[in-house]
């Protein structure tokens, strides 16, 4: 609902990811970070209410690999939600090996998971916390 916010985090040291979640209007602006945070992707994900499908798109900064998570990120949470979301992505670590980069990409899909676990995306409501849709 409008002005809602919610801030979540997964992981420990440079493999935790921080999830930064609003609401502008009946659409959804979430920031996916680590300790190195920065924009390295923005993906903008629209749920079509007659075909229930979720259409995304996605930029990516030159070298950068974050448009994995915030894609994943903006088409789970579109569906979940019903509704538009913008996902903000950029996780850096230094000399990351291949594991660094798994178990970062499965933490942000788990602080994907818990927003939506949480209700975070649950619709408008009225002012009495009365579901819309």
């Amino acid at each position: 609902m409008k002005g809602e916010q919610q801030t979540l985090s997964y992981g420990s040291g440079a493999r935790r990811v921080l999830l930064e979640a609003c609401y502008l209007g009946e659409q959804v602006l979430v920031v996916i970070t680590n300790e190195n945070g920065h924009i390295g992707a923005v993906a903008l994900a629209e749920y079509d209410v007659e075909t229930q499908r979720v259409s995304t798109s996605v930029l990516t900064r030159i070298s950068h690999k974050d448009d994995v998570v915030a894609v994943g990120a903006a088409y789970r949470l579109a569906k979940a939600g019903k509704c538009a979301v913008c996902v903000i992505a950029g996780i850096h670590i230094d000399h990351a090996t291949l594991d660094d980069i798994e178990v970062t990409q499965q933490n942000a899909a788990l602080v994907v998971d818990m927003l939506v676990e949480r209700g975070f995306l649950g619709g408008p409501r009225e002012a009495g916390g009365q579901q819309l849709r």
